[in-house]
């Protein structure tokens, strides 16, 4: 996703920047002892097995026999085994070390980051429940993968973003920030939900083009049972995206020129594959779709990068900027 919609700020503080290059010194301090780490294992083992094969050489020399060949096998094999142990012994206390410095940057880098971009809100490790991303009822993955929370009050409401990822064991159903805020003057029984009409278009072509046996039919991204579509004005041009709701009266009333004008404003600024809003009970829901590598706020893609020269204060700056000012633009539900 293109974060070229985050306004203009100004510099990061030179305190934000010392604490980048002492992370970046945790950082060097870690790798060097993973790989020490994994270089012991690796010597130690193949010293101990060049050892025992010359012992083993000396005495099959002198005694022969089948008996004693058949003691290489299985000695052999340990040696080998053992020398795997330690391989893998090594590649865990590797992520070990990397799960160190990700938690660190997330203690001690982003909040201070986010705090600078607004004061008003607050960053956390941690995600959402399904059962909050689900009350949006906008995506079918049966798993949840969220973190980085970032939560606070803008003019007035409680508004709270987490990184999620909607997805089975073998699809991406969603990925990006995912947002939500308390309505103060709108309250919907049932799901009103905005949907890209392009996606919805390839999944309704999919289905209809697809021969093959019920159980291997495509799999719905999206929650968008077609009897629910709600056509908004007939004599409009198609937008870029579809209405659902499974009150069609309630969807009438609710469907205003204002309500329309912001959703409209959403997919006209972030793209018309995008975007994905839902407003349900007394909150308001914006999925905003990425690519599935891209990970806001990340730190694993800088484990093997000098963080310095890779600006990596910089990127966490650029991503705050951009969900802060999605944190700002959603709040205008509350102007309606």
């Amino acid at each position: 996703m293109n974060t070229s919609h985050t306004q203009a700020t100004q510099k990061l503080p030179s305190e934000i920047y010392g604490i980048e290059k002492e992370l970046e010194a945790s950082r060097l301090v870690a790798i060097n002892k993973s790989k020490g780490r994994f270089k012991r294992a690796f010597f130690r083992s193949w010293i101990v097995l060049a050892t025992v094969f010359v012992v083993l050489g000396v005495l099959l020399s002198e005694q022969g026999g089948f008996r004693m060949v058949n003691m290489i096998g299985p000695v052999v094999f340990t040696l080998f085994l053992s020398l795997v142990v330690a391989g893998i012994y090594a590649f865990v206390r590797k992520g070990s070390s990397n799960y160190k410095f990700a938690a660190l940057s997330k203690e001690l880098l982003i909040p201070k980051i986010i705090t600078f971009v607004n004061p008003d809100l607050a960053f956390s490790a941690k995600g959402i429940s399904k059962k909050e991303f689900d009350a949006a009822d906008l995506f079918d993955g049966p798993y949840l993968i969220s973190e980085d929370t970032i939560e606070g009050t803008i003019e007035g409401a409680k508004v709270i973003s987490s990184e999620c990822m909607s997805k089975s064991e073998t699809r991406v159903y969603f990925n990006g920030p995912f947002i939500q805020i308390e309505m103060k003057h709108i309250h919907v029984s049932t799901p009103l939900k905005f949907f890209p009409s392009i996606i919805a278009e390839n999944f309704r072509e999919e289905i209809k083009n697809f021969k093959g046996s019920k159980r291997w039919r495509p799999l719905r991204r999206i929650r968008n049972d077609e009897e629910d579509r709600v056509v908004a004005d007939p004599t409009e041009k198609a937008p870029n995206y579809e209405i659902y709701c499974k009150s069609e009266q309630e969807a009438r009333v609710l469907l205003t020129p204002h309500l329309l004008k912001f959703v409209a404003f959403f997919y006209a600024k972030y793209g018309k594959e995008n975007v994905f809003i839902s407003l349900n009970q007394n909150k308001c829901y914006l999925a905003l779709a990425q690519d599935e590598k891209k990970n806001l706020f990340d730190t694993d893609t800088y484990l093997k990068k000098n963080l310095v020269e890779s600006h990596f204060a910089d990127q966490v700056h650029q991503d705050a900027q951009l969900v802060n000012q999605l944190m700002k633009e959603i709040t205008l539900i509350n102007t309606l």
